[in-house]
């Protein structure tokens, strides 16, 4: 074949042949494939380039603005002061300043008394139920009870014996009396015949008869010894006849005692007021009902009413009889009643009543309260809140006792004003509480005080009873 190329030919030897006539040798395949292969390699290679130039670049642009940020806020906080924390505030009000001590306890009745007859014996009759209203005297019950007037008949029969010997005895100083008349009589008698002898004796002769029949001064002794003797007997007599007067006196004694032991079979009612506890029936006999350690009968004064309430030695100081103090009973919801201090323990009470606080022991003091025209709802027994009145104030200007200050001798409280800023002003501190203070000066309702937490005093760490305070 020649080997020489015609123009003709050489002029299409670069291009590619024609479709029909292209023949693509398996080398000419797989290098080609190969060259695509490594064009797209390369090609991602680039754009990963690409892609890594441009997040360096957003981190970089990211931390710059990160670091002015900072930077800004950092001289910012520089240059501009601190916002200032706000203070504790608390209002100024007016209104009715009353100190109270609280304290609880149960109703109970002005006075009660539990009827026990002073004699045994047998229900005969009952004249009151439970519940039923008395007056002072009326018969509540009998009672049966034979040995009663058998005592009395045998004390009878010792007063009719005591009488019979009272009469002896006032027959027997009658006879002893007079012969003391009669041997008086006698003596004065014979002392007259003697003295009479005696002047007689000089005009007769010695032998004359009659001197032996004249007294002598023996006659007259022995009618005296005689009277004497009467005299003796006498007073004898009326020794007897005092002593039994006196055994009648006494035989009469026993017959009364018998006669109003008898008496107490009819048991009365000692006060006027409510049958609260009515334990008899007819035929019921006492010393049965008391070996059960059940009461007869049991009458209440509740025309007026008695609350008692414990109050620590600390309070106690403050409570004196004749203070008012106001009483709520929890069964009446919204009811209260007005009570007086009636009387206040001198010794303290134990046991229970001890509270033993963080400091130590507290002991407790009773206290009683009147309660005069109490509601007739109430009932004995009811629990009830209390708070003595220890001192009311009415229109007055109160603030919170945390934002008194003293400075010196004097006290004052700061203000503070619409614009922020805080005045100080000086008040006159008139009565405090762990609530609130009372005070006079340029204060007026509604303004803002600053509390001061500085002191050490904390109202509610007190050990004692907590005071109560109402505001109206």
């Amino acid at each position: 074949m020649s080997e020489k190329v015609t123009m003709t030919e050489a002029k299409h030897i670069g291009d590619p042949p024609a479709a029909d006539s292209r023949v693509i040798t398996q080398q000419e395949s797989t290098q080609a494939a190969s060259e695509l292969q490594a064009f797209k390699a390369l090609q991602g290679r680039s754009a990963r380039r690409k892609r890594s130039r441009r997040l360096r670049i957003a981190i970089i642009v990211v931390v710059a603005i990160i670091v002015l940020g900072v930077g800004f806020f950092f001289i910012r906080s520089l240059i501009t002061p601190a916002p200032v924390a706000s203070l504790p505030t608390d209002t100024v009000t007016r209104g009715d300043y009353i100190d109270s001590i609280a304290a609880s306890g149960n109703l109970a009745a002005f006075e009660q008394v539990t009827i026990t007859p002073e004699v045994d014996g047998t229900v005969a009759e009952i004249y009151f139920s439970e519940g039923d209203s008395v007056e002072a005297g009326q018969l509540l019950f009998t009672l049966d009870n034979p040995d009663l007037d058998a005592a009395i008949t045998q004390a009878q029969r010792g007063l009719d014996s005591a009488n019979l010997a009272l009469r002896g005895a006032q027959t027997a100083r009658n006879d002893a009396g007079s012969a003391v008349d009669k041997a008086w009589t006698d003596y004065t008698n014979m002392k007259k015949a003697y003295e009479a002898a005696q002047a007689l004796a000089p005009t007769l002769e010695p032998d004359d008869p009659l001197l032996a029949t004249l007294p002598t001064q023996a006659n007259v002794d022995l009618t005296y010894t005689a009277y004497k003797a009467a005299s003796s007997s006498l007073e004898g007599a009326k020794l007897s006849l005092d002593s039994a007067n006196m055994g009648v006196s006494d035989a009469q004694a026993v017959v009364d005692r018998a006669i109003q032991l008898a008496e107490k079979r009819n048991v009365y009612a000692p006060i006027s007021g409510q049958v609260v506890v009515n334990n008899l029936e007819r035929g019921t006999k006492l010393s049965t009902l008391a070996s059960m350690g059940s009461v007869p009968m049991q009458i209440a004064d509740i025309s007026r009413m008695r609350m008692t309430i414990s109050i620590n030695e600390i309070d106690i100081l403050s409570i004196k009889p004749g203070m008012q103090a106001i009483v709520y009973v929890d069964a009446l919801v919204g009811y209260s009643v007005t009570a007086e201090v009636l009387r206040v323990a001198s010794t303290a009470g134990s046991g229970s009543e001890n509270y033993y606080g963080p400091s130590g022991g507290l002991v407790y003091y009773s206290v009683d309260l009147l309660i005069n025209n109490p509601d007739p709802r109430l009932k004995i027994g009811m629990s009830a809140d209390a708070e003595i009145i220890l001192e009311e104030l009415q229109n007055v200007l109160m603030v919170n006792p945390m934002a008194i200050q003293t400075e010196a001798d004097s006290s004052f409280v700061e203000v503070q004003l619409e614009d922020g800023s805080v005045q100080s002003v000086t008040v006159k501190v008139i009565a405090s509480n762990n609530t609130y203070a009372v005070v006079e000066g340029n204060l007026k309702d509604g303004d803002i005080v600053i509390l001061d937490f500085s002191s050490d005093t904390d109202p509610s760490s007190s050990p004692g009873q907590s005071r109560g305070i109402s505001v109206y």
